[in-house]
């Protein structure tokens, strides 16, 4: 599944500006959207200048820093059954393949899983590293019956945060009998 992002934008950018923010992407999925901080300060910062100057808003140099924020694009299935193996990707997007080889990837990535439903006892919050499967793609798989039936948030972040690697980003899924 894919960031909603760039659907939740288009009925609130000015027809004279939707040229400017093509490429518009956060990694961040629909029902993480508000716990965001990249997404509020980006809010709060194209909404500043929409309040002021739209010659400031249009400048493509302050336009394109916001929109190409490193990021972690998911591909998570809303639904899983929970004899059938849990596979999670990711991509650390928006970070030039120089910083990436500087940065060894930030360390990879790594999932902490947390169960939010009150029917599961003992798993409350697993950590698991996602295995490389190209220069910025991650896979992770997760065997039948690891997680036991109910409703989990998704974090992935990078192993080794740093100012020019992507946030955390958030998800749901479930897994059912």
């Amino acid at each position: 599944m894919l960031s909603s992002w760039i659907y939740q934008v288009v009925s609130a950018i000015p027809i004279d500006l939707s040229e400017k923010l093509e490429g518009l992407y956060c990694g961040e999925s629909h029902c993480a959207l508000q716990s965001n901080v990249q997404i509020w300060n980006l809010l709060k910062d194209f909404l500043s200048r929409l309040q002021g100057n739209l010659r400031d808003f249009q400048n493509p140099q302050i336009t394109q820093a916001a929109i190409k924020q490193p990021s972690i694009s998911l591909t998570v299935d809303d639904l899983y059954l929970r004899d059938e193996e849990v596979t999670l990707g990711a991509e650390i997007v928006n970070v030039d393949a120089d910083i990436l080889r500087s940065k060894r990837n930030f360390g990879g990535l790594r999932a902490i899983i947390t169960s939010v439903s009150d029917n599961v006892g003992e798993l409350k919050r697993n950590n698991f590293l996602f295995e490389q499967e190209g220069d910025s793609y991650y896979k992770l798989t997760l065997k039948p019956n690891t997680l036991p039936s109910g409703l989990y948030r998704l974090e992935v972040e990078t192993s080794n945060p740093h100012k020019q690697g992507p946030q955390v980003v958030h998800n749901l899924f479930e897994v059912v009998e």
